[in-house]
C-alpha cells in the first residue's frame, strides 16, 4: 500500500500538472522529500528491529520486523522509551 501511494504520487501529478504551475512543482519536491524520510525510517525501523531480534525464534523475528516495517514510528517510539529510556537492552551482556 505504501509502495502503491508513493508510485501513484509520483507518476500521476507528472502528467497532469500544467508546465506553467510553479506551486505543483514545489508540492511534488515536498511530497517526494517526505516518501524518502519515510522509506529511511521504515529501513532505520527494521534495521533496529532485526537486530534487537536476533535471538528469538525465527518466526518471532520476522513479525517484529514486519511491525518495525508497517508501524516504524510506532516501533522507534518503544524502542526509545523502553530500550533506552529505561534502559532494558535488547540482549543482556556477559558479565565475566
Amino acid at each position: 500500500m505504501f509502495l502503491e501511494k508513493l508510485i501513484f504520487e509520483l507518476i500521476r501529478p507528472s502528467t497532469t500538472i500544467p508546465k506553467d504551475d510553479a506551486k505543483h512543482g514545489s508540492k511534488l519536491a515536498a511530497k517526494v522529500s517526505m516518501r524518502i524520510f519515510d522509506v529511511a525510517i521504515m529501513i532505520i525501523a527494521v534495521l533496529v528491529a532485526w537486530d534487537c531480534n536476533y535471538l528469538c525464534d525465527g518466526f518471532m523475528k520476522y513479525i517484529f520486523v514486519l511491525y518495525a516495517a508497517l508501524f516504524p514510528t510506532v516501533y522507534l517510539s518503544f524502542y526509545l522509551i523502553y530500550r533506552i529510556i529505561l534502559n532494558n537492552p535488547c540482549y543482556e551482556t556477559v558479565a565475566q
